[in-house]
């Protein structure tokens, strides 16, 4: 049955904060439409973004032919999963196919891909529909003060820093503009704009688990693709972002043989922690020596960006 003949029970304008679990769940029993989730995405980008420059790029007419493909697909009993008909947001250091794809940089700004980032195509492939491409300091470095499409705001109070680099995934989130958003991560990029904006992130693909296909990172050995969203969702929802992708070669290390153990990002966020205990705050030291005990077992190997991490050593600095 289409979901136009089905009594809906909550409105897009209720369900804009829940989680993208809870969206989906909605939507696969036709209880919200993808069609009115993402118009009103839309009219909230269109109300709000002018102040909070979330977005460089928004995708409005392509995002609601998706959503009416998926509608029709869903009530036709083909349901791809639980991100079908939900719409997300990417950093603008993703290539997206015939999307303009800056990396927040004057010199990109008639970039347009032939092709998606590998986490794109899963996305895609799942349902999920490209509602636009969002603002980053220049280059996904971080540091920038003169934004290129407009200075990003945080939406609790837009006289506060919305973090970065990821800047516009955390903002986007946070004001309603997406289910989600994906961001890249090297040391704090997305983590930061999560706990500035009040949502939660969640690392969905690592340098060495996962494809960096189409994607430009300021650090190939240590950046990784990451997911945020309103509350914490289960990951099953966005495993099947992780895995190698048929043109992984050129862009990963070649040393494949431990993808679970090559934990790049936690590596940074151990050696981040590690450099902050070393200036005597007790709980942040017992957490990472914590943490380096954890990962010092059999088979953990650790990769960082300037120099490797001893977790072994680093383990037996207390008791």
């Amino acid at each position: 049955m289409p979901f136009s003949q089905i009594p809906k029970t909550m409105t897009a304008e209720q369900t804009e904060f829940l989680s993208a679990a809870e969206q989906g769940r909605l939507i696969r029993n036709r209880k919200l439409s993808p069609v009115e989730l993402v118009q009103h995405c839309l009219d909230r980008i269109e109300r709000w973004d002018p102040v909070l420059r979330a977005y460089i790029t928004v995708c409005a007419e392509s995002a609601l032919a998706e959503a009416r493909t998926a509608e029709r697909e869903i009530s036709a009993g083909r349901w791809r999963g639980p991100l079908h008909g939900l719409p997300f947001g990417v950093k603008d250091q993703l290539n997206s196919k015939g999307v303009l794809t800056t990396l927040g940089s004057r010199v990109l700004a008639n970039n347009v891909p032939d092709h998606d980032a590998a986490v794109i195509e899963r996305l895609k492939a799942a349902g999920a529909i490209l509602i636009g491409k969002e603002n980053l300091h220049e280059f996904g470095k971080g540091g920038t003060v003169d934004f290129a499409y407009g200075q990003p705001r945080n939406p609790w109070d837009i006289n506060r820093n919305p973090a970065g680099s990821s800047s516009g995934s955390g903002i986007a989130v946070s004001a309603g503009f997406s289910s989600g958003s994906l961001g890249e991560d090297t040391g704090g990029s997305v983590r930061s704009p999560a706990a500035a904006n009040g949502i939660v992130d969640e690392l969905v693909e690592d340098r060495h688990s996962g494809s960096c296909t189409g994607e430009l990172p300021r650090d190939l050995r240590s950046d990784a693709a990451r997911r945020e969203q309103q509350s914490a969702p289960r990951i099953a929802t966005v495993q099947f972002l992780a895995g190698e992708h048929d043109d992984d070669a050129e862009h990963t290390h070649a040393d494949r043989t431990n993808p679970i153990g090559d934990a790049c990002c936690l590596a940074q966020r151990m050696n981040d922690a590690a450099q902050i205990a070393d200036q005597g705050i007790a709980d942040i030291d017992d957490a990472q020596i914590a943490a380096a005990r954890h990962f010092s077992q059999p088979g953990q190997r650790f990769f960082d960006g300037a120099s490797p991490i001893d977790a072994t050593a680093m383990a037996s600095r207390k008791g």
